[in-house]
């Protein structure tokens, strides 16, 4: 990328960082970052619907493994290429009642009766399993799967694909599938797939994975889909500021350290240069309560260890929209359910 706004001197950051949930789920894959403008439309209307007091984005301010960071850190990108608003979505759970778990667990060829455990939860054991929440619906297949050859990527995209399809888990909202991870011993193959719209989804729902074995045969489903409605119209804090949190340590930083060495806990020290700005999108609000998709910007890079020849993906996140920041318009549609 062209730089036009390169910062003028290395900044000194102090930050807190780890491997975000979706980045153990995908299995290291990177979540491509989206310049703004393709990452969500943004057509004005008539007087917001969400509240100005958004939940914050949920964005882990600690490492798991302890992880601190001093980098000095160089950014090489265009602030200008990143829009100044984009729409918050509305989530809500799509619950399945008793009869469409039943349905559900017939098309399964699970052969055994649903039984109800109250809640919205349901369960079924048979020739594999089934368990259903409001917010989740797992499949375990307990067929022996161990000889064969695992399918390529695009052949295991079009056998989670078809596979959903036959089981009625599509909802029509559904993007293109990718792999996120791949293992030889055991065989298995993991295609992830996000909405259409937004399409850079930094949290695990809403989600599907599916699990497959030699042959393409699916070893296991999980769907945390949501229905999701455009909502407002938000103006989104500069990029600058958003660079200024990055410098300052007020980041989330995402690298995987698993092979690196270093002692969890301990600090990592080296040198940082971001090429990429974007735009993603992650979950705000208690899990039962109201919950958004609410945008947050990415920064990608590559760090380079201290008295050391590794070189890695690194990317910060920062909150994108401005605080106490009140919408500027509507997006009317319908919910996509």
């Amino acid at each position: 990328m062209t730089s036009l706004s390169r910062t003028p001197s290395s900044a000194r950051i102090a930050a807190i960082g780890a491997v975000l949930v979706v980045v153990v789920l995908t299995s290291g894959s990177p979540v491509r970052i989206a310049s703004a403008g393709e990452a969500t439309p943004t057509p004005s209307g008539a007087a917001g619907e969400i509240a100005s007091q958004l939940p914050p984005a949920d964005l882990p301010s600690i490492s798991e493994q302890g992880y601190r960071f001093a980098l000095n850190a160089d950014l090489d990108a265009e602030f200008d290429s990143v829009a100044t608003e984009a729409p918050v979505y509305r989530i809500t759970p799509t619950p399945l009642d008793a009869d469409a778990a039943a349905d559900l667990a017939e098309r399964l060829d699970i052969g055994a009766e649903i039984e109800d455990r109250g809640g919205g939860t349901f369960a079924a054991s048979g020739e594999g399993q089934l368990f259903v929440t409001p917010t989740l619906i797992q499949y375990l297949s307990t067929a022996d799967a161990t000889d064969g050859e695992l399918p390529n990527d695009e052949e295991a995209v079009a056998f989670a694909r078809e596979w959903l399809r036959r089981a009625a888990l599509i909802p029509p909202d559904l993007g293109d599938g990718r792999v996120v991870s791949r293992t030889d011993l055991p065989g298995r193959v993991v295609v992830s797939f996000a909405p259409v719209e937004p399409a850079q989804v930094l949290a695990a729902y809403p989600g599907i994975t599916v699990s497959l074995g030699p042959n393409g045969r699916v070893l296991e489903a999980s769907s945390r889909w949501m229905g999701i409605e455009r909502a407002d119209l938000y103006r989104l804090r500069p990029a600058q500021d958003a660079w200024l949190r990055v410098e300052a340590g007020e980041a989330y930083l995402e690298v995987d350290l698993s092979e690196s060495g270093i002692t969890p806990g301990s600090e990592v020290k080296g040198t940082v240069e971001y090429t990429e700005i974007g735009l993603a999108y992650t979950t705000a609000g208690p899990p039962g309560g109201e919950q958004y998709l609410e945008p947050v910007y990415v920064f990608g890079g590559r760090l380079r260890i201290e008295n050391t020849d590794q070189d890695l993906d690194v990317r910060a996140y920062v909150p994108a929209l401005a605080v106490n920041d009140a919408p500027v318009g509507a997006i009317p549609a319908a919910p996509r359910v």
